[in-house]
């Protein structure tokens, strides 16, 4: 978009410079000879114009990214919690984590359903909610919480629905730049502009009972098994590398939620 901008604002310099030499003849400071030769270059500086505007439109309509974004709002009627969404391609999905939570665990399973507040380890449910690493990054679920606390018309995505998600970006390899927020990432936060409207932020992952990885990485479940038994597959972001990745966890870790519209 800024590269149309430039092509478009300089022909306009080049006209206006143009203008100003008609004016200088009007005034008899230039010979009819040159005024000719003047306005056989206006011509050919339109005709210039032309083909910049047109090659740099294409170059963008070939850069495989998707514009069709939009965005709105979900309401999360079991705690009220207002969500922010991005319509991204074909997919709506959360802009942000999920952080329902009805309890605080401070132990691991991979049975029982678990939830987890980066760097908090009591089980308070009040302090844990009142945590800025839960205001601001939601809740680290293990994988059978992630699977049981999405809403009502939202589910976890599948790793073809995270593929997809990426491909509209341009590509998995250049994904994760457009789906980082500018600001919260350790530098360098390669590539990162957020302008899939995806916006995010790097909550770490829980491996019991060390919480790492907060402000260098964002990873989240997918619903999709691992060939390894009891792991599922997940995708990550780093703040030096501008791709979205695949990995896989056991169960029992702690991750962030996204969820996608049914």
């Amino acid at each position: 978009m800024e590269s149309r901008i430039v092509y478009l604002i300089w022909p306009i310099f080049l006209i206006r410079i143009l203008l100003s030499l008609q004016n200088l003849k009007k005034r008899n400071i230039l010979t009819v000879d040159n005024f000719k030769q003047i306005m056989k270059m206006k011509k050919v500086v339109f005709a210039l114009c032309t083909l910049v505007v047109f090659f740099s439109c294409s170059k963008d309509d070939q850069s495989g990214e998707s514009n069709d974004v939009s965005y709105g709002t979900f309401t999360d009627t079991r705690d009220g919690h207002v969500y922010k969404t991005v319509k991204i391609g074909n997919q709506t999905w959360m802009a942000e984590n999920l952080a329902y939570i009805y309890q605080s665990d401070n132990s691991e399973s991979s049975l029982d359903p678990c939830f987890y507040v980066y760097n908090y380890s009591g089980t308070d449910l009040e302090i844990a909610k009142s945590k800025s690493n839960y205001l601001t990054y939601g809740v680290l679920y293990n994988y059978i919480a992630a699977q049981r606390v999405v809403p009502d018309g939202w589910h976890l995505p599948t790793i073809n629905e995270w593929n997809a998600l990426g491909n509209s970006l341009g590509g998995l390899e250049i994904a994760g730049g457009k789906m980082k927020t500018t600001l919260g990432w350790t530098s360098p936060n390669l590539k990162a502009t957020n302008s899939s409207g995806f916006s995010a932020l790097p909550g770490g992952v829980l491996f019991f009972p060390t919480s790492q990885g907060i402000g260098i990485q964002a990873e989240w479940w997918s619903s999709s098994s691992s060939s390894t038994p009891d792991y599922m597959t997940s995708k990550y972001l780093l703040y030096d590398n501008e791709g979205l990745m695949n990995s896989t966890h056991p169960t029992k870790h702690g991750l962030s939620v996204r969820c996608v519209k049914d």
